[in-house]
């Protein structure tokens, strides 16, 4: 295989050419790096010899783990001892060819082993150093940064769930998600950054603690303007109603009326009309107030009817309505197979495994592709990559 064929593996897309070497594990340097891959980026993936602890996480589909292949996905792999020398030497050539090195190993792990960010500054000036972790480069924490640690550390799950059943976690991995994404942007960024001025390398310091307490910003300004500590508040919204989930004859639906004008279309559309004279609920201001016998009401007409039913009658009149759908109704989804959003793993190992397709649409670049290549082997590209970047 020459270099052309190496690269042409790549996802079409504006990050064709570039080389992005990751020393990552588990899920949000992989999720980062799919990213990148799904922008066009050729990504290597350095692993231990043990490999990456996810490939042994499940759950299993003929023996290999779907956790592992959803983020992994089109990414070449080579197996590295970095405390040896001989393989720290392919590292180097690696790092000097590469346009950006991403990692999210333990912070102090790189300096341990002789390879702290100005060390690979060194070796490619024009390098994009990216670091990706629990709590940030220049802060000395031992706690280990997973998920829920970070969901719980971020305030993010004390004001999720309902007010009187304590905190809840995200049923998403949004703290690993939201810091690779949050990467993500930050490497292209970066990558354009030294294109049109010519910089010289750049390191990138992104943290999952930084990242979701960003995300909290408006929890943040409200408590800054009132001083009042925020609750759970389960699916109503404080300053509007209807504006919350309500019980259908065999699902919930989301419902929302954030002004009049959608809840005179709300009743009209249901027959309920009544609703409109009532005192109670006759603007938003006392419908706020008695939200609870307003859901009761609603609950009483919802009832009578099918799921179905209320989202065509509802979106008809232009109300913003969605049932509470699960992960199965996702794969039937009208909406997501237009726009390409479940999609397939190429290989006999996984015939039949679909995940998530990419929600970036780049008119240059049309999303026409309805499958995605098999995750790497563990090491399986070592020969490859050892005689393309020999020198």
């Amino acid at each position: 295989m020459n270099e052309e064929d190496f690269f042409s593996g790549a996802n079409p897309g504006p990050l064709n050419g570039m080389l992005v070497v990751s020393l990552e594990q588990i899920l949000a340097g992989p999720y980062c790096t799919k990213l990148l891959w799904e922008l066009g980026a050729t990504i290597v993936k350095v692993e231990q010899p043990e490999g990456d602890i996810a490939r042994s996480m499940p759950p299993f589909f003929h023996g290999n783990s779907v956790y592992f292949s959803h983020v992994n996905y089109g990414k070449k792999s080579i197996a590295l001892n970095l405390e040896d020398e001989a393989d720290k030497d392919i590292f180097k050539r690696l790092i000097q060819r590469a346009d950006v090195f991403f990692e999210n190993m333990p912070v102090g792990y790189l300096e341990k082993i002789g390879f702290k960010a100005k060390s690979l500054l060194e070796l490619n000036p024009k390098l994009v150093c990216a670091s990706l972790s629990g709590f940030g480069q220049n802060i000395e924490n031992n706690t280990i940064a997973y998920d829920v640690v970070i969901q719980a550390m971020s305030s993010l799950m004390s004001v999720t769930g309902y007010p009187d059943a304590g905190p809840v976690r995200v049923g998403a991995e949004i703290g690993d998600v939201t810091g690779a994404t949050y990467m993500a942007i930050a490497i292209v960024s970066s990558l354009y950054e030294r294109v049109k001025n010519q910089s010289p390398g750049i390191c990138i310091d992104v943290s999952l603690l930084d990242s979701l307490a960003a995300i909290m910003e408006g929890t943040l300004l409200n408590y800054s303007a009132n001083g009042e500590i925020p609750k759970p508040k389960g699916n109503k919204e404080p300053a509007t109603s209807p504006f919350d989930l309500y019980q259908c004859q065999d699902r919930k639906v989301g419902i929302v009326c954030g002004n009049q004008s959608l809840y005179e279309k709300f009743c009209s559309a249901l027959g309920c009309e009544y609703l409109l004279k009532d005192p109670r609920f006759v603007d938003n201001q006392a419908r706020v107030k008695n939200c609870d016998e307003l859901k009761a009401e609603i609950n009483k007409i919802l009832s009578k009817m099918p799921v179905s039913e209320v989202f065509e009658t509802l979106a008809k009149a232009g109300v913003p309505v969605s049932p509470v759908n699960h992960v199965s109704d996702l794969f039937d989804s009208e909406q997501l197979k237009a726009r390409n959003m479940i999609v397939s793993l190429t290989s006999p190992d996984f015939e039949g495994i679909s995940t998530a397709g990419n929600p970036i649409k780049l008119s240059a670049y049309p999303d026409k592709s309805e499958t995605r290549p098999p995750p790497p082997f563990l090491n399986g590209d070592r020969d490859t990559i050892i005689k393309l970047f020999k020198t």
